[in-house]
């Protein structure tokens, strides 16, 4: 109950500050996901609100909070049509793929993500309590990577079961793909100190259910 608590206040003092404006995530910018309509706080409008009390923090595209789960999501965009549209064109198909990993700096972004809310949990005007405190410890934190390669939903087994079927054939680009950032993903560890759990995947057609009910 503490932690519901916390974050139901936590709700009501980012809105009314504006620091907290929901959207659907498909009008979130630069949304991977045209057509999800789970709702999700704007974090790059709140990092911008605060980004003068911090040094340009590169911090997710989204955050959900949600009470009676006693849970935050830190909610990260990361498009892969787009790049393979207009960026995978001649030379090394692999090297283009694993420096675009590398370009995400997702173990950045999980870092300055919790930075920018704990700016915002320590404002003077919110008054942090000291059980508010470590209920915001206590409080499960997940980094959910949003992606519009679909062969992210398949499980190693799924995947396996493709590649047999289709032995006369390359793998997909989408498929060497969602193999090289599954595995860059997978060792991104979490952190306990902060109850930060590990990584996970969502894509465009199972964001909406992942989230249903909340």
């Amino acid at each position: 109950m503490e932690i519901e608590a916390f974050l139901e206040r936590l709700i009501n003092y980012g809105e009314s500050k504006g620091l907290f404006v929901k959207k659907p995530i498909k009008d979130v910018k630069d949304s991977c996901c045209t057509e999800a309509f789970t709702e999700v706080y704007d974090f790059d409008e709140c990092k911008t609100m605060l980004s003068k009390h911090l040094t340009d923090p590169k911090s997710c595209d989204g955050l959900k909070i949600m009470p009676k789960k006693g849970m935050i999501d830190f909610i990260e965009f990361k498009g892969w049509k787009k790049f393979i549209k207009w960026q995978l064109k001649g030379g090394d198909e692999r090297a283009k793929i694993e420096q675009q990993i590398n370009d995400f700096n997702l173990d950045v972004k999980i870092i300055d993500s919790l930075l920018v809310l704990d700016n915002l949990i320590y404002r003077a005007d919110f008054q942090l309590k000291k059980e508010e405190k470590r209920a915001y410890l206590d409080t499960p934190k997940r980094f959910i990577i949003l992606t519009d390669i679909e062969e992210l939903n398949q499980s190693p087994l799924e995947q396996l079961t493709v590649t047999l079927g289709n032995l006369s054939s390359m793998p997909s680009i989408e498929s060497r793909i969602a193999e090289k950032f599954s595995t860059e993903i997978n060792s991104i560890s979490g952190d306990t100190l902060k109850n930060l759990q590990k990584p996970e995947t969502m894509t465009c057609s199972t964001i909406d259910k992942f989230y249903r009910p909340d």
